[in-house]
């Protein structure tokens, strides 16, 4: 079988206690333009567009349990992060650290001028970045 995808896009959906922070991580600080909310049966979700692809940051009238070990993608197995290519690599990671959040991995250069890192949000979800350097 192959899938018959109704999208190009896919939508990242990540659970959370703590909207308010989210929220103004992903929108205000990485600038992601802000789609809409969206109420569903138990709950409701922020959409962020992030390129083709959503950002839905959900939250549940019942709060689950906290259960992000943290620590990155060598902490746990499973979905453990993101990468997101940008033009502006330095640029996205200072604002991030300006903004008070953690880049537990520096840009790292893989080839000339071309390098990764890794940010943390406010929940402790890792994102890598990638782009020029």
């Amino acid at each position: 079988m192959t899938l018959s995808l109704l999208s190009p896009a896919v939508e990242i959906g990540i659970v959370t206690n703590n909207p308010d922070r989210m929220l103004a991580f992903y929108r205000d600080t990485l600038g992601l333009p802000y789609q809409q909310k969206m109420d569903f049966p138990g709950g409701y979700m922020h959409r962020l567009a992030l390129g083709d692809n959503v950002l839905k940051l959900v939250v549940m009238e019942k709060a689950p349990s906290n259960a992000n070990p943290g620590g990155g993608h060598g902490a746990a197995t499973g979905y453990r992060y993101a990468s997101i290519g940008v033009n502006n690599l330095r640029a996205t990671l200072q604002a991030i650290e300006e903004a008070g959040h953690p880049v537990p991995v520096p840009p790292t250069e893989i080839f000339d001028g071309f390098g990764f890192a890794f940010a943390e949000d406010p929940d402790g979800n890792w994102f890598e970045f990638y782009g020029p350097l």
